[in-house]
């Protein structure tokens, strides 16, 4: 009897390619800027800490920051050397005062070889992130955010099946 050679279909994940690696953590970022830009959760999916005044007198309008802060998020004025135009909302903490640290959380390195990346703050806002996310953890992919990052791969899959 002869031998029959079976041929094997290529699998999947060997079409998986440093640009679709990259697509999928840049989408991760994406979805951990909006949960603290736009919502205000943090990584365990719960609205970010509040300030807790420590003297006897009123957080300013009832905000999320102090007084001195609110102030200055809600009319403006500089933050050291920064000017800032005020109208910033301050009944939810959203990490940004100019937005730098947000703009700066992206992509550091990612590879096809162990389907891992590396997400995180960049530039001069790097410094100052892990301070901030000791405060109030956001550095991190919540529930939610693993939800969408699955349901994304899930699709990049299903159009390399396609192929």
């Amino acid at each position: 009897m002869p031998y029959k050679r079976k041929r094997k279909n290529k699998g999947i994940l060997s079409q998986w390619k440093k640009s679709d690696m990259d697509f999928l953590a840049t989408q991760a970022a994406v979805a951990v800027i909006q949960r603290v830009s736009t919502k205000g959760l943090g990584s365990d999916d719960k609205p970010l800490k509040k300030h807790k005044s420590f003297g006897k007198g009123k957080s300013y309008q009832g905000g999320a920051y102090s007084q001195s802060h609110g102030r200055l998020r809600d009319k403006g004025g500089k933050y050291g050397r920064i000017k800032i135009g005020g109208s910033l909302p301050v009944n939810k903490v959203t990490l940004s005062v100019t937005g730098r640290m947000l703009q700066q959380f992206r992509v550091i390195k990612t590879s096809t070889r162990r389907f891992s990346a590396s997400v995180g703050a960049t530039g001069g806002s790097k410094k100052y992130a892990k301070h901030v996310n000791a405060l109030r953890p956001w550095i991190k992919l919540s529930e939610n955010d693993k939800r969408i990052v699955t349901n994304i791969f899930r699709t990049l899959m299903a159009r390399k099946a396609r192929r």
